[in-house]
């Protein structure tokens, strides 16, 4: 509820939702949650795959698949025509719509701001220059339309903050909106819930417990963490656990295989993230790319000391040496020096470090509290909307 007892009603337009999970569709998903839980009205507008029906409820967030279950150019036309009749009809009475992304959905979203005259945040989840090619041929349509027409732009850390403002973005118009972490789900495990984990995934005493946990994608490089891992030495201190699924899996079983080291495991794609994070002990992030990663804010929140690519929303998050470990991307020889580093230094302090962090920084109640303070700053579209509204 809004601090004059109206509803905030606020529309999230994504490409791909629950249960397709990927960060931001997790993100996302964990913020309505909260929302709705603290009164507002949230609607999801994603685009419809095969195998999902038009409808969903998810603990109270109302969910519109729109468009033909395709795949391509064809489903994502289809997603941007009926998204817009929807908002037009059935979801009038959203006043925010907050697109979560760059592609179809910020298009949806601009639309419905300009002829629908409702309120627009967009929220950019990774690096602005590839997103809005800012800095390419003077910024091209997209990031042109976004300066004209969103109401306010949401940022995950300072460094696409200063993108933007480099751009020409008025700093009053950014906001900082974090991933928040569900710290009642992940927080470090006491030493008896811990034991108990580590038993239920086979994990001996002793042993440091390495995790990746994300999809088995290129440029995620788990390849890179594989080889580093056996050949640096950190295979004879305990097991990897490759945590996801993905194009890449068969490949990489096969590098683990050719290594021929036991300590690389593979568990597959789980919806209990939390229950190996607070059984492991480091968690590892070769990313040749990322946005603020909510795998690596999970992890750091169950007090797991992360390793991490020197990519700027990483190294945003992770201060090498006292929250985490920081090697040069793609480089195998700086991450096996990392791992080892992180092997030798007095992991419990890292540890209460990092947990410390997220638990100040990113928790979900402080996330929520930040969306709902922009939804109601910006306030109903007015009679923009409600005459539009009223004609079709």
């Amino acid at each position: 509820m809004s601090a004059d007892g109206t509803r905030v009603r606020v529309c999230q337009v994504i490409s791909s939702f629950h249960p397709v999970m990927g960060g931001a569709e997790q993100a996302t998903l964990h913020l309505s949650r909260e929302l709705v839980r603290r009164g507002a009205e949230v609607s999801v507008l994603t685009r419809r795959y095969p195998g999902l029906g038009p409808r969903d409820d998810v603990d109270g967030v109302r969910v519109y698949r729109a468009g033909f279950p395709l795949r391509g150019k064809l489903g994502a036309l289809s997603f941007a025509l009926h998204a817009l009749l929807l908002l037009a009809t059935r979801l009038r009475d959203h006043d925010v719509v907050h697109a979560q992304g760059p592609d179809v959905q910020l298009l949806v979203s601009l639309v419905a701001r300009v002829l629908l005259g409702r309120r627009m945040v967009f929220t950019v989840h990774s690096d602005p220059h590839l997103q809005l090619r800012i800095g390419v041929d003077g910024g091209g349509p997209r990031f042109h339309a976004v300066r004209r027409w969103v109401d306010r732009i949401g940022v995950l850390g300072p460094h696409v903050a200063r993108a933007l403002e480099e751009e020409g973005i008025p700093a009053e118009r950014i906001v900082t909106l974090p991933n928040g972490v569900d710290m009642s789900r992940f927080t470090p495990a006491d030493p008896n819930t811990r034991a108990g984990l580590r038993a239920e995934l086979g994990l001996l005493d002793g042993e440091v417990v390495g995790v990746f946990l994300g999809r088995l994608v290129p440029l995620k490089r788990v390849d890179l963490l594989i080889s580093a891992w056996v050949k640096g030495g950190a295979g004879a201190r305990g097991p990897l656990l490759i945590v996801g699924e993905g194009p890449e899996e068969e490949s990489l079983r096969s590098v683990a295989a050719e290594l021929a080291s036991p300590s690389v495991r593979f568990l597959g794609r789980t919806d209990r993230p939390e229950v190996i994070l607070r059984a492991a002990d480091l968690f590892v992030l070769p990313s040749q790319r990322e946005g603020q990663s909510m795998a690596l804010l999970e992890a750091m929140a169950c007090g797991l000391v992360p390793v991490v690519s020197d990519l700027e929303p990483n190294v945003a998050v992770v201060e090498d040496g006292a929250t985490g470990f920081v090697f040069t991307t793609d480089d195998q020889s700086s991450l096996e020096q990392a791992l080892q580093r992180a092997l030798d230094a007095d992991r419990q302090a890292v540890s209460r470090n990092a947990a410390s962090q997220v638990a100040a920084r990113n928790s979900l109640a402080a996330t929520a509290s930040t969306h709902l303070a922009l939804y109601e700053q910006i306030g109903p579209a007015g009679t923009a909307r409600r005459a539009v509204g009223s004609i079709l």
